[in-house]
C-alpha cells in the first residue's frame, strides 16, 4: 500500500503498481526517516515518509492549478456529469462540512480497510470518520456521491480542509514505506521532484533582476522557490533590455511557446512603454507579461536631473530591480535616482538608480535573511509573480493522475 494523509485522515491510497504520484506537494528536505517501535536498534530496515504541514503545502498547491475556485469548478463539473435529476450538496455545503470535521478524532490510519475502490472507500472509511453522513442523505443515490468523490481530485479536499486554520498545522504525509520494503519501487521513485510543464520561466530584462528574484524566492519563499528557473546566463544575458525582451516575447507568441512563461519588465518609463504595447496583443495563454509592482515608498524619492536636486514618484520611471532592495543596509549614503533620456511615448524622462550594483551585491551577498535586512519591498515582487503565476496555473493545472 502507499497512502496520502492528512494528519490521521486517508485522502488517497494506491496499491502495487497503480497509484497517484504526489512528488510535486514536496521537497528534498521533506524525506523523512521512519522507524518503527517494533525495529530492533541493530536492524537496517527502515521506512521512509514524504511530510510537510499543510500551510506548506497549500502554495504550491496554487502553483499546481489546485486552489479553491478551480477546487469549487472541478466539483460542479463533476456533480453536472453524474446526474441531471439527483439533487447533491452544493460546494458551499461540501466545504462547509469539511472544514466543520475534526481531523485529531478520526481513527488512526492503520484502521483503514483498503480493500475497497474508492469510491465505496469515501462512503465506507472516509465519511463516517468525518461524520459527514448528510452528504449521502442529500439524494435518494448515495452511491452517486461517492462516485464523485472518487474522481474529486484529492489535492482539492486538501485545498479546502485548507480553509479551516485549524487545519493548517496538521502534516500531510506520503507513506510509501510498505511500497519500498515489498519490493514494488525505488527510493528514487519517490524523490520529490517537479515535472518541467509544472514549473514556470522567468524572464527578466538582465541578469541582475534573475538573480535578485532566484535568491529572493530562496530566502523569503522557500516553499516554492523550486517552482521557478530563469535564463541560463553562464554564457552572457541574451534579453538586456527592455526592448530585447519585448522582441523575445513575440517570438515566443510566434512558436507557440508550450512552457509556463512570465515576461516581467522593470518599473520603469522604458518597462512601461513596452509592457503597454504588448498587453492588448495575442499571446497564448500560458504566456503573461508583467511589471515590477509600484510600491508607496518609491512616490517620493531623492532624484537628480538637468534642474538639480527634486524629490518625485520613480513608479512607472526609474524604478528597476535594484529599487526594491534595502538602501541602507552597510551605508549610510542615501539613496537617489539619476534622470538620464527623455521616452517620447510616455512622455517622461527615464531614470536609474545610483550605486545600483551596490544594492545588488549586499543583497546577494546575503546568506540567510540578515536581521535589519528590509525585505519589505522585494516582498511585494515575490507576491506579484506568484499571483501571475497561480492564474497561469488555474488555467494550466497538474495532472498527477
Amino acid at each position: 500500500m502507499i497512502e496520502l494523509r492528512l494528519g490521521k485522515l486517508s485522502v488517497d491510497w494506491g496499491k502495487n503498481e497503480i497509484y497517484t504520484d504526489h512528488r510535486s506537494l514536496f521537497q528534498e528536505q521533506d524525506i523523512r526517516r521512519v522507524i518503527s517501535p517494533e525495529e530492533e536498534d541493530e536492524s537496517d530496515e527502515h521506512g521512509y515518509t514524504l511530510a510537510k504541514p499543510l500551510r506548506d503545502v497549500v502554495p504550491r498547491l496554487k502553483l499546481l492549478g489546485y486552489g479553491l475556485s478551480a477546487a469549487r469548478e472541478e466539483y460542479e463539473s463533476l456533480v453536472e456529469d453524474v446526474s441531471d435529476s439527483e439533487r447533491f450538496p452544493s460546494f458551499d455545503d461540501f466545504l462547509r462540512l469539511l472544514c466543520r470535521a475534526d481531523i485529531n478524532t478520526v481513527t488512526p490510519e492503520d484502521e483503514y480497510a483498503h480493500d475497497h475502490s474508492f469510491d465505496k472507500y469515501f462512503r465506507y472509511e472516509i465519511g463516517p470518520r468525518l461524520q459527514i453522513e448528510e452528504l449521502f442523505k442529500v439524494n435518494q443515490s448515495s452511491w452517486s456521491f461517492s462516485e464523485i468523490m472518487a474522481n474529486f481530485h484529492p489535492w482539492y479536499v486538501m485545498t479546502m480542509f485548507a480553509q479551516k486554520p485549524a487545519n493548517l498545522n496538521q502534516m500531510v504525509v506520503w507513506d510509501y514505506s510498505a511500497h519500498l520494503q515489498n519490493g514494488w519501487s525505488k527510493p528514487e521513485d519517490f524523490e520529490p521532484k517537479l515535472k518541467p510543464e509544472e514549473r514556470f520561466l522567468i524572464v527578466t530584462e538582465g541578469s541582475s533582476d534573475s538573480k535578485v528574484i532566484r535568491k529572493g524566492f530562496d530566502l523569503m519563499r522557500p516553499v516554492v522557490s523550486d517552482f521557478f528557473y530563469f535564463i541560463d546566463m553562464e554564457e552572457g544575458y541574451p534579453f538586456s533590455g527592455s526592448g530585447n525582451l519585448a522582441n523575445f516575447c513575440r517570438g515566443l507568441t510566434k512558436i507557440g511557446i508550450q512552457n509556463k512563461t512570465v515576461i516581467l519588465f522593470d518599473n520603469d518609463a522604458e518597462g512601461v512603454s513596452k509592457e503597454a504595447a504588448l498587453r492588448n496583443t495575442s499571446r497564448p495563454p500560458n504566456l503573461r507579461i508583467m511589471r515590477l509592482p509600484d510600491h508607496p515608498d518609491l512616490r517620493a524619492f531623492r532624484a537628480l536631473g538637468t534642474s538639480g536636486e527634486s524629490v518625485d514618484d520613480i513608479n512607472g520611471k526609474a524604478a528597476s530591480i535594484e529599487a526594491y532592495l534595502d538602501f541602507t543596509w552597510n551605508t549610510t549614503r542615501p539613496a537617489r535616482v539619476r534622470w538620464t533620456n527623455y521616452v517620447e511615448q510616455m512622455n517622461v524622462y527615464q531614470g536609474a538608480l545610483e550605486s545600483k550594483d551596490f544594492y545588488v551585491r549586499e543583497f546577494l551577498r546575503l546568506r540567510g535573511l540578515a536581521a535589519g535586512y528590509d525585505t519589505s519591498k522585494l516582498g511585494v515582487v515575490l507576491e506579484a509573480i506568484l499571483q501571475i503565476s497561480e492564474s497561469i496555473a488555474a488555467t494550466h493545472p497538474a495532472r498527477s493522475r
